[in-house]
């Protein structure tokens, strides 16, 4: 019987192999047309900041495995510098760069870990979101569409307060950010 052994570790082993999702490799670049802002409420009215696409880091080759609805990804990371952001006037600019500690964390980060697909056009993807040295995880609804080019759509709700942020205060506190933002997406890409 030891002598079988070998033989069926490596028949095992074998099939183990051949049922592992093959890892690919796609090189990703996001188009001018792409869009990306943060929309927020203060007590008084509501305010967006607008990200320059210009100011996007590209991906690297991004890496993915794909598992019956699931795709893993590795690499897929997006870098927003900080100062892409543009909020409308210098003041709201200058709050905005404060209170994300910009001259220390200069860039916010958007990590893709995975995509769960439910409909044709409909996805859920997990993203790894660090602001201030601070990650969180979440889980959020996109659409996709692939003609006439690869889009993703979505948005996802955060609190600032899940990143230690601390938001600025006008007028001796009359005028206070609330502690919800929307992030808004439409990421035009190119495979």
């Amino acid at each position: 019987m030891n002598r079988y052994l070998p033989i069926l570790f490596s028949l095992i082993f074998g099939l183990y192999g051949w049922s592992q999702p093959e890892i690919l490799s796609k090189k990703v670049q996001l188009l001018a047309s792409s869009e990306l802002s943060i929309k927020g409420d203060t007590n008084i009215s509501a305010f967006g900041c607008d990200f320059n696409i210009d100011f996007l880091e590209e991906f690297t080759d991004v890496n993915y495995q794909r598992n019956k609805n699931r795709i893993t990804f590795t690499n897929a990371v997006l870098f927003l510098q900080n100062r892409g952001f543009d909020c409308g006037s210098r003041g709201i600019n200058k709050d905005f760069h404060e209170m994300l500690n910009t001259k220390d964390y200069p860039n916010i980060t958007l990590e893709l870990t995975d995509v769960i697909l439910n409909e044709s056009k409909n996805a859920t993807a997990i993203v790894l979101i660090t602001i201030s040295g601070i990650q969180r995880g979440y889980s959020l609804p996109i659409q996709i569409y692939s003609s006439p080019s690869n889009r993703f759509v979505g948005s996802l709700k955060l609190n600032i307060n899940d990143f230690k942020l601390e938001p600025p205060t006008k007028l001796f506190g009359l005028i206070e950010i609330k502690d919800e933002i929307d992030i808004n997406f439409d990421l035009v890409a190119e495979l």
